[in-house]
C-alpha cells in the first residue's frame, strides 16, 4: 500500500512564492503538477511568480555553443534579478534532470544568505515606498521528480550538488524510488526530507474544453470498441535498450486479449513521438498483429484525465517509475488501474510483476471482469 500524498503546499498562505519549473506545454507529470500547485497556492491567497527554465532554449540555435552558454548566463542573471526584486518568502525549485541544477542551486543558496544587497537593490526601485525589509532569506524547497538521473551523474557533479543541497530548507522527493536514488548515490540532504505524491485533483471545470481538443475520430473509436484500455507516455523512450513506458507490452496485451474480446480497443496517448525509429517498430508490430483497427494513437499536447472516464482499465506497464500522476488521476475518477510493481503504487492499484506479460495479461483480465461486473 502507498499512502503518499501531496502536503508541501498545504499550509502556505499569504506569501510571496517563486516557482521554478516547467508548465504546459509540453504536458507531462511534472508540468501538470506545477500548474496545479500554482492554482492551489493562488487560491490560498499567495502571490506566485513562475519561472519556466524550458523557455531558455525556445530557439534551436540557443542549443549550440557558445549561444547555449550565453543563454544560460542570461537566465541566471534574470533569475537573480527576479528574486532580489520580488523578495519571495519561499522558492520552490523543481529539479527535473535540468543541466543547470548545480548553478541554479548555487545561486539560490547564495541569494538566501545575502542581507545588505536587498535594501540597496530596493532603494533603486521606483516602487520602494512602503516596502519593508526582511533580514532572513527565503526558504528553499527542492522538489525532485526524477528517479533515474542521479545514477548517470559524475562523482564531481554529485559532490557539488550535495554541497549546495544541504543549504536548502527542504527536499521533497516525489515517490519512494526517487528518495532511494538520493540514498543510493550518497547525496547529502537537508535536515528536512519528505516523500510525497505529485497528485493534485484535476480542475473539473476544464473537462469540456479539454475534450474539445481531442479528435472526433477518438470518440468514434471509443463508441465502437469495448473494453477500452488506455495507456499514456510522455514520448516513446528506450531505457537501457528497452521500452521505458511499456508500449510494447501494451501491444502484446491487446494481441492476447483480442481472442477473448474481439472488439477490444487500445488508446495510446503520446505527448510526442520521441524515438522515431522505435515508433516505426511499434507501428510495424501493430500491423503484423493485425491490430490496425484495434489501436488508436492520440499524439500531441492534450491532457489525459477526461479520457480516463471512458476507459475500462488504465494500464501503467513502466520499467521504471518515480511516481505516476496518471495512476492517481485514474483512481480518483474511479477507473481500475493495472501497473508494474517497479515502485510503491497508490492503494487500490492492481500490481503485476514487471515485464511478466503472462501476469500482466491475467491481472488485466481480472480488472476488466470486475469493471464489467460493477457497471
Amino acid at each position: 500500500m502507498n499512502d503518499l500524498r501531496h502536503t508541501y503546499s498545504d499550509a502556505i498562505f499569504h506569501k510571496r512564492i517563486v516557482i521554478i519549473g516547467p508548465t504546459p506545454p509540453p504536458l507531462g507529470g511534472v508540468s501538470v503538477h506545477i500548474k496545479r500547485v500554482i492554482a492551489k497556492l493562488e487560491q490560498q491567497n499567495n502571490t506566485v511568480y513562475h519561472i519556466n527554465p524550458e523557455k531558455l532554449y525556445r530557439f534551436n540555435f540557443l542549443r549550440i555553443a557558445p549561444f547555449k552558454q550565453c543563454a544560460q548566463l542570461w537566465y541566471l542573471i534574470k533569475l537573480c534579478n527576479i528574486i532580489l526584486y520580488f523578495r519571495p518568502h519561499i522558492i520552490m525549485y523543481h529539479a527535473f534532470c535540468m543541466r543547470n541544477s548545480v548553478p541554479e542551486l548555487m545561486l539560490l543558496t547564495k541569494l538566501k544568505k545575502i542581507r545588505l544587497i536587498i535594501p540597496f537593490v530596493l532603494s533603486l526601485s521606483k516602487h520602494k515606498r512602503g516596502l519593508s525589509f526582511r533580514t532572513n532569506g527565503p526558504r528553499i524547497f527542492l522538489i525532485e521528480h526524477d528517479c533515474r538521473h542521479l545514477y548517470q551523474r559524475t562523482s564531481k557533479w554529485k559532490n557539488w550538488f550535495s554541497h549546495y543541497l544541504k543549504h536548502t530548507d527542504q527536499l521533497i522527493c516525489i515517490g519512494n524510488i526517487t528518495h532511494q536514488s538520493y540514498r543510493d548515490n550518497g547525496i547529502t540532504v537537508p535536515q528536512t526530507v519528505t516523500i510525497e505524491s505529485a497528485f493534485l485533483p484535476p480542475i473539473l471545470a476544464e473537462e469540456k474544453a479539454i475534450c474539445a481538443t481531442y479528435p472526433q475520430e477518438l470518440f468514434t473509436f471509443l463508441n465502437t470498441h469495448t473494453p477500452i484500455i488506455v495507456i499514456n507516455a510522455f514520448q516513446l523512450t528506450l531505457w537501457q535498450g528497452k521500452d521505458l513506458y511499456g508500449i510494447d507490452q501494451a501491444i502484446e496485451l491487446i494481441k492476447s486479449l483480442k481472442e477473448l474480446y474481439s472488439d477490444i480497443g487500445l488508446v495510446m496517448v503520446l505527448g510526442s513521438m520521441g524515438d522515431e525509429h522505435y515508433y516505426q517498430v511499434i507501428m510495424q508490430r501493430i500491423q503484423d498483429y493485425c491490430l490496425d483497427t484495434s489501436v488508436f494513437i492520440m499524439q500531441g499536447q492534450k491532457e489525459l484525465w477526461p479520457l480516463l472516464k471512458y476507459a475500462t482499465v488504465f494500464i501503467r506497464p513502466t520499467l521504471s517509475d518515480g511516481y505516476s500522476v496518471s495512476i492517481e488521476e485514474a483512481l480518483y475518477l474511479g477507473t481500475p488501474t493495472v501497473a508494474s510493481d517497479v515502485c510503491k503504487r497508490p492503494a487500490n492499484t492492481v500490481l503485476y510483476k514487471v515485464s511478466d506479460i503472462v501476469d500482466f495479461t491475467e491481472k488485466t483480465k481480472a480488472a476488466i471482469r470486475l469493471r464489467f461486473a460493477t457497471t
